[in-house]
């Protein structure tokens, strides 16, 4: 077992970690930390403990693809470098002699740093530390080079998915014999040759079995650490994403969220898992078949990637887990690592009925399952296969070759044809076949039988045409099977009649394809005399090999759906009713209390306060308390300023006065379901009356982001029970019962209560308040002077008053219906 402690980059734009850089030594020191700080010291160090204490584990890495940061160079020395040769120290005296340790290098820097006449093997101190035990590449090297179109690697008859072309390019192509300069090149094809093995990226084997020469401006300039052949090469990652063209740039990765998402080279984005699989079996058979006692162990190599989520539910449940959707084009090998290549089961068939002299070399696809399910002949197992992939037999030198598509067409002429007639003849609509049905094993539904359907709206029959194999296919694939046959049948009522010159004519064969002004035809007969007489089917092209396999299906559950648990809340901010709903599995819940009605989409998350929660200065920011809180069914997570000011993370805490919401921008999982929040801001959303002066454990919390809607109400109900009922599914859940003083409408105390010894300001907050305006003359104010022992009270509609002087002035802030503010602005005249 190999552990591999991660570093994933949860920043805005989600880079890689490879971009991690540094612009001073100090920078290199922070990132490290000194093991007690929660920096990547800690994060390794933490790890091996937890290896030992679990019994041990062969491998660790401490760390991997920490490009740029290994790379930042101080005068002549890299402070990275010396940090991570420190951490392999410490890390061995956790986990002790018989675990072995790596780094995981980038494929593009573990050779060492090239610029210009400058050549530094600036990762070999770490490579030859005697705390390191090998040499470890995330190897993901360019196997084609492949375009669209006319293109150089397209000589010969070669196709990118072609065993031999890649297996060629592990030690040869791009990175080993040549390279692009520039952009430019790339797409011109413009390549450089590499003369100096010590450039060529891809040539491990030349880099483990010499010495290091650095070099300065092209002069030598003494060897490195590194001892030739003294430790093995780990493959600690490769892999190829499943998508056109992958080969050409396998370290890419199309993720929607990260800035560095991007495709291969020239690739049109399309779904390939066939890439995948051959470049994986290229790149592993042809070390296997030419590796060398010490260079690479391969026992310790790890295809990217095998996830512990479960497939089929990973990636269908994108409601579970957010990077469902770049399953399809990514480096998983779940759901893809079963595959078979059609040609390889063809081979197999052909095989087991005694064929053994036959090329399959030009076919492509996949096929997620196949039944032979009783002895058969080869050509009867055969044939559904072949013509689900429209592949078609020829012979060639003595071999029986089976290709997609059949033999290249013949382009024929005016001046190739006979002069005569040539005879067009199509079918009647009124026999033409409106429909086929495909039946297939889906393996989107739990391998149930399957029906795929194309139909012809302009055919004047009921004539179908019943397709059944024993495959186990994609739905989409099986659509796309059906509209082809239909194609294919309508394309056979279309025939032709033409003469040819015996020169012409005596080239060709049955089963010959032929273009005439741009339509395709396939020869079915062939007669001899002074001319040759054709007739010829029209003919469909195959179109491009479907080369992805199964897309999984979220299964549909049935399941038993109780009488939903509602709630009622009373909470500032919110003019009405808030009401949530808790039932399991969640459906929606339509709610109503008087004549308002809402539907609830998602549940609402209670939870509980399981530490004291202190009293806190409204609107500020809070950096130093904290609150631990249960909230079960969710998963949160620190934000930055600019989501946590954008109302991100808010809840409500209910106090014995109300309640109050807060936001909290951190936010760290201590034990399961339960958070510790902190950099706060109390008081929110007008709640600052409702802050308790300490809150003791145990006090409800409400997320506030999901599952919450507002239903408004009369005045009328203000002091008064009001009843929230509601439904899903046909059944009714229990009311809830709430009595509703509309805490949203209690006035908000004034603020900022200023005496100069003659006049008295203050500031009014108006709950309803959406824009700036300096009309507030709808605001109404009580204030209460105290001298001694005398009260004296004074209502106005102003913010600031010419008063005598007192000893203590209050100020509440009243709405047109008699409610007061319930706390005052206060002023005591020794505070000036």
């Amino acid at each position: 077992m190999t552990l591999h402690p991660f570093l994933l980059v949860d920043t805005p734009g989600f880079p890689w970690r490879g971009r991690i850089t540094a612009t001073s030594v100090s920078d290199v020191s922070a990132f490290f930390g000194g093991g007690d700080d929660f920096r990547f010291r800690h994060h390794i160090l933490h790890h091996a403990g937890l290896a030992q204490q679990a019994g041990g584990v062969d491998a660790i890495v401490i760390g991997s693809e920490l490009k740029a940061l290994m790379a930042y160079r101080f005068g002549e020395s890299f402070p990275a470098v010396a940090q991570m040769q420190s951490l392999a120290a410490a890390t061995r005296a956790i986990v002790g002699p018989s675990t072995k340790i790596t780094y995981a290098a980038d494929w593009s820097d573990y050779f060492g740093l090239r610029d210009g006449g400058d050549v530094r093997y600036h990762l070999d101190p770490l490579w030859a530390d005697n705390n390191i035990d090998a040499v470890g590449i995330d190897a993901y090297f360019p196997l084609s080079d492949w375009r669209d179109g006319d293109h150089l690697d397209g000589d010969s008859g070669r196709r990118a998915h072609d065993f031999d072309y890649l297996s060629r390019n592990v030690e040869g192509g791009e990175g080993y014999d040549w390279y692009y300069a520039s952009e430019s090149d790339r797409n011109a094809q413009t390549r450089s040759p590499i003369d100096d093995p010590i450039y060529r990226y891809k040539d491990m084997r030349h880099w483990w079995s010499h010495p290091h020469i650095e070099r300065r401006n092209g002069f030598a300039a003494g060897q490195s650490a590194w001892v030739p052949r003294s430790k093995p090469i780990w493959l600690l990652e490769i892999g190829c994403p499943a998508v056109d063209k992958g080969a050409n740039q396998p370290n890419v990765f199309n993720d929607a969220k990260s800035i560095d998402a991007a495709l291969p080279y020239h690739s049109d984005g399309t779904r390939d898992d066939l890439i995948q699989r051959r470049y994986i079996e290229a790149f592993l058979s042809h070390y296997d078949a030419t590796n060398e006692p010490g260079f690479l162990d391969l026992a310790r190599a790890s295809v990217w990637a095998w996830d512990a989520r479960p497939y089929p539910d990973f990636p269908a449940r994108k409601a579970v887990w957010s990077d469902g959707d770049s399953w399809a084009r990514g480096h998983w090998l779940n759901g893809r690592a079963g595959l078979m290549p059609v040609a390889d089961v063809i081979e197999e068939l052909a095989h087991d009925s005694g064929l053994m002299a036959l090329d399959v070399s030009g076919i492509s696809g996949v096929l997620p399952g196949y039944v032979v399910d009783r002895p058969m002949s080869a050509r009867a197992a055969l044939a559904p296969l072949m013509q689900l992939f429209a592949v078609e037999l020829t012979e060639h030198s003595g071999n029986v070759v089976f290709a997609i598509g059949g033999p290249e067409s013949l382009t024929l002429l005016a001046a190739d044809l006979v002069h005569g007639p040539v005879l067009r003849a199509r079918g009647d609509a009124e026999t033409r076949i409106r429909d086929v049905r495909l039946t297939y094993i889906d393996a989107g539904r739990d391998y149930q039988l399957g029906t795929a359907s194309a139909r012809d709206q302009s055919a004047e029959s009921v004539a179908v045409a019943d397709l059944g194999v024993p495959a186990v296919l994609d739905e989409g694939f099986a659509r796309y099977v059906a509209q082809r046959e239909l194609e294919v049948a309508h394309a056979g009522e279309e025939t032709l009649s033409i003469n040819l010159p015996l020169e012409t004519g005596l080239r060709l064969k049955i089963g010959d394809r032929v273009r005439i002004e741009n339509t395709v035809w396939s020869i079915e007969t062939l007669e001899i005399g002074a001319t040759v007489s054709v007739t010829a089917r029209r003919d469909v092209p195959s179109g491009p090999a479907w080369v992805s396999g199964t897309t999984p299906i979220e299964p549909a559950h049935i399941s038993y759906a109780g009488a939903p648990q509602l709630f009622a809340f009373d909470l500032p901010g919110r003019d009405g009713v808030s009401a949530g709903a808790m039932l399991e599995p969640f459906s929606s819940v339509l709610v109503q209390v008087s004549a308002s009605e809402a539907t609830l989409e998602t549940p609402v998350r209670l939870g509980v306060t399981m530490t004291d929660f202190p009293a806190g200065r409204p609107e500020f920011r809070d950096i130093v308390s904290e609150v631990d809180v249960l909230l079960p069914g969710l998963t949160l997570s620190a934000l930055g300023d600019g989501e946590f000011l954008a109302r991100g993370n808010r809840f409500a805490v209910e106090t014995p006065l109300g309640w109050e919401i807060f936001a909290a921008r951190d936010v760290m999982l201590i034990e399961p379901q339960t958070y510790r929040l902190s950099h706060l801001l109390r008081g929110l959303e007008g709640s600052d009356t409702f802050i308790a002066e300490s809150l003791a454990s145990g006090a409800r919390l409400l997320w506030l982001a999901a599952g919450v809607v507002t239903l408004p109400i009369s005045d009328e109900w203000r002091g008064e029970g009001v009843t929230l009922t509601g439904n899903t599914a046909d059944r009714t859940a229990r009311s809830a019962v709430l009595v509703w003083n509309d805490l949203n409408g209690i006035p908000l105390a004034p603020c900022h209560l200023k005496w100069d010894g003659t006049v008295l300001t203050w500031i009014g907050r108006d709950p309803a308040f959406t824009e700036w305006t300096e009309d507030a003359s709808h605001l109404r104010y009580r204030l209460k002077l105290y001298r001694g022992e005398s009260e004296e009270t004074i209502e106005t509609t102003d913010t600031s008053i010419a008063i005598q002087p007192f000893d203590r002035a209050e100020v509440y802030q009243f709405s047109q219906v008699g409610r007061e503010s319930i706390y005052p602005a206060a002023l005591n005249v020794t505070d000036g």
